[in-house]
């Protein structure tokens, strides 16, 4: 775990380069979501030591879609940009169905966290 001034240099590494993605503006939404969401795995990885293989966007299919993210009982979503209103109504929904369905599977309290990388 890093001590708080390390952790305040990663978190301002993480806003570089999450703004200089966000310059790359003619990066379709798909694209941008995937490179945001690497982005925050990566710093998430160097601020706590946690391994890609300790959480996974890749594994959990829920009902022919899949949360970007879940590590335990914590599911990500990532969208475009969060300071729209129909983006965060849209994370919304997603995340309501993914914990619906992971419940269905698994009863246990889950958490739903949207981001666009910078809230």
């Amino acid at each position: 775990m890093k001590t708080i001034p390390e952790f305040l240099k990663e978190f301002g590494n993480y806003l570089r380069d999450i703004e200089a993605l966000h310059r790359k503006s003619k990066i379709e939404q798909k694209k941008m979501e995937s490179a945001k969401m690497k982005t925050f795995f990566s710093f998430l990885e160097r601020v706590t030591g946690l391994k890609p293989e300790e959480y996974s966007y890749d594994a959990f299919i829920v009902k022919s879609s899949r949360p970007d993210a879940v590590t335990g009982n914590v599911v990500v979503e990532f969208e475009d940009d969060l300071s729209l209103i129909s983006e965060i109504r849209e994370a919304e929904e997603q995340l309501k169905k993914y914990i619906r369905d992971l419940y269905a599977k698994e009863p246990r309290k889950y958490w739903g966290i949207a981001s666009d990388g910078l809230i």
